[in-house]
């Protein structure tokens, strides 16, 4: 028996529809060129990666079996435990979405521009708790930013380098993040998301790489350096702004995106198995 949970380009399942004409595309290229799939079972977050892998004849559909992200369960089912300790900045990885661009385009000015303007804001309301999350022990995309934090040396400030982050991201205020899962994570656990989005500036490659989340009601696009800091005032000073708005589009995106609106992906996977045995 062999069930296989897709991890390879596992960024790609998190990509919705719209984006098919550059990251879907390539990696059906990709999967035409191999061995079509031995195993059992494929689980996949969603029906998007799923179509693809059927369309690119690297597996047979009724192999294929869309659960949901599994570990998304953990922010559904513990809702009543969240806190409201600090500010969560997921640091902004140069290369995001971008691994089938054919130029030198990457988010590394985005990313140091909109650190900095979070730091000012930090140095100017040193009461509020900063975390500084790196996606990796040792991550060599963020190596600027995470200069840039030290070198600031703010007491309000840390870095929190690789790890998991699901317990950060359920105490937490709210969350600035950029082309991440944590978008949807930060959704299943009812916090308010600031993604910078400085689209007068990128909007070409916002338009043909970025997953959309236009329409939530929790998710804030930042056009500017002026809109991101009034957007940490709010949400910093307003309580009232940090509660969480239940709407249609919030379950649309995550039934998208990663396929786990309900916290049961888990016990779909465990199905899976079970059916397999």
């Amino acid at each position: 028996m062999v069930c296989r949970t897709d991890m390879y380009l596992q960024e790609l399942q998190t990509y919705p529809l719209k984006l098919k004409a550059i990251q879907i595309q390539e990696y059906e290229k990709y999967l035409k060129n191999e061995d079509q799939f031995q195993g059992d079972k494929i689980t996949v977050y969603n029906s998007i990666f799923k179509e693809m892998l059927v369309r690119s004849n690297y597996v047979n559909e009724n192999k294929v079996k869309v659960i949901g992200m599994p570990r998304a369960d953990y922010f559904h089912n513990n809702k009543s435990f969240k806190k409201k300790e600090y500010v969560l900045f997921l640091l902004i990885r140069p290369t995001t979405g971008l691994l089938f661009l054919k130029n030198d385009f990457n988010w590394n000015e985005m990313g140091m521009i909109t650190l900095s303007e979070v730091l000012k804001f930090a140095e100017k309301n040193r009461h509020i708790q900063f975390i500084f999350k790196t996606k990796t022990v040792n991550d060599h995309e963020t190596l600027d930013q995470q200069k840039l934090i030290k070198q600031k040396n703010l007491e309000n400030c840390k870095i929190f380098n690789g790890g998991d982050t699901q317990n950060l991201i359920l105490n937490s205020k709210f969350i600035i993040t950029f082309n991440s899962t944590a978008i949807f994570e930060g959704i299943s656990s009812k916090k308010k998301i600031i993604i910078p989005f400085f689209k007068k500036k990128y909007e070409k490659y916002l338009r043909d790489f970025i997953v959309d989340t236009s329409g939530s009601k929790n998710i804030f696009h930042a056009e500017d350096l002026n809109h991101l800091n009034n957007l940490l005032h709010d949400l910093s000073f307003n309580e009232e702004k940090l509660n969480y708005v239940d709407s249609a589009r919030d379950n649309e995106l995550l039934k998208i995106n990663i396929g786990n609106f309900d916290g049961k992906s888990s016990e779909r996977l465990t199905k899976v198995i079970e059916n397999l045995i």
